[in-house]
């Protein structure tokens, strides 16, 4: 770290240099750090590929979990061939259908529990009836069926 001189008179000029020296330690101060913080990211992303490497076949079976080597050569194969942007974009396209398809039921189920508690009949009951039956009549043969304009 740069040493500040603190018996310099206090002159246009060594205000000036003052600030560079200033200026000077804060930069390399910044650049520790951020080459701190981007050792720390190297490391975790080692870690993570060792022990993904080391329970691969290991500690975890290799046909549901593969390791790192295989995933970057099939990488590369799809990236040589040409089949990595569909199917790239297949996966994406699938993903946001899924959040769609899960947002379009959310916002549903709670119209719907909206709609039954303005209408006084509470959804605690609802919820009490489906999932905690006694009997275990909420399988496939005794659904509960909600019709427009009917709150169970």
């Amino acid at each position: 770290m740069a040493k500040i001189d603190h018996t310099s008179p206090s002159s246009p000029e060594a205000e000036v240099r003052l600030q560079e020296q200033v200026r000077r330690s804060d930069r390399i101060a910044m650049l520790i750090d951020s080459a701190a913080v981007a050792m720390g990211r190297a490391l975790l992303i080692v870690a993570i590929v060792g022990i993904w490497a080391c329970a691969s076949g290991r500690w975890i079976d290799a046909q549901s979990v593969s390791d790192p080597w295989s995933v970057m050569i099939a990488l590369g194969e799809l990236i040589e061939t040409g089949r990595l942007w569909p199917q790239l974009g297949q996966t994406v396209t699938e993903v946001f259908a899924g959040y769609a398809m899960g947002a379009v039921a959310g916002a549903s189920l709670a119209f719907s529990f909206g709609a039954c508690s303005r209408r006084g009949t509470g959804h605690a009951a609802f919820l009490a009836r489906i999932v905690f039956d006694p009997e275990n009549r909420t399988g496939p043969a005794h659904r509960h069926v909600v019709r427009p304009g009917h709150c169970p």
